[in-house]
């Protein structure tokens, strides 16, 4: 059990780290130095601070996947969906330092291009499940063209994975309303998608929970 604990706390602190100064300016040492650890106690656990940044990713992505699930489950009951929706970009939130240096973590670690490929490969498929499900019920325009949607979700996974960076330099509103700012863009990226039905379906839960 001590195991288990010392290394969440780890995790937690490097997380905490990480998202105030950044991955290159935070070493394994620096880590256990301000855990008031041996760097023996932490390298026990990590034996290197890439061993740490995957170790953070994995667990970024198990709540990732839960919250994309719940949309999922969830997409005939529109007012939990807008609200796992809400969820999943605090998950995005809680691990900002991925999406602000995603690029150079990609250079930087041989097995993360390969695990986030995996990733957003898997969401593209459960994305296009959800939109067939939209369609099949009228909420949502068949395609106009084909792979309209394809590319439509690709965009919207760019989207997921790049609002943190705009976020960091360009948005000018209050902390608080954040989340709701981009939760708004990504609502305005379906509305022009959506059929009278699903636009009015849509437009009465998000004016209701936002």
């Amino acid at each position: 059990m001590e195991k288990i604990k010392r290394r969440d706390l780890i995790l937690q602190t490097a997380l905490d780290l990480f998202n105030e100064q950044g991955v290159s300016d935070i070493s394994s040492r620096h880590i256990s130095e301000v855990m008031g650890i041996s760097y023996g106690n932490l390298t026990y656990h990590f034996p290197k601070k890439d061993d740490i940044i995957m170790a953070l990713f994995q667990q970024m992505q198990k709540e990732l996947d839960m919250q994309f699930e719940n949309v999922q489950k969830e997409i005939f009951e529109l007012d939990y969906m807008l609200e796992s929706l809400r969820h999943l970009l605090q998950v995005f939130h809680k691990y900002k330092f991925f999406f602000l240096g995603f690029a150079k973590l990609n250079r930087q670690l041989d097995e993360f291009k390969g695990y986030a490929q995996l990733d957003f490969n898997k969401r593209k498929v459960l994305l296009t499940s959800i939109f067939n499900a939209l369609i099949a019920r009228g909420d949502l325009k068949p395609e106009k063209f084909e792979g309209h949607y394809e590319s439509f979700i690709h965009g919207l996974l760019m989207l997921f994975n790049s609002w943190m960076a705009d976020a960091e330099f360009f948005y000018q509103g209050q902390e608080e309303d954040k989340l709701d700012f981009y939760l708004e863009i990504l609502y305005s990226f379906m509305r022009p998608s959506l059929t009278k039905q699903g636009l009015k379906a849509f437009t009465e839960v998000y004016q209701r929970t936002v």
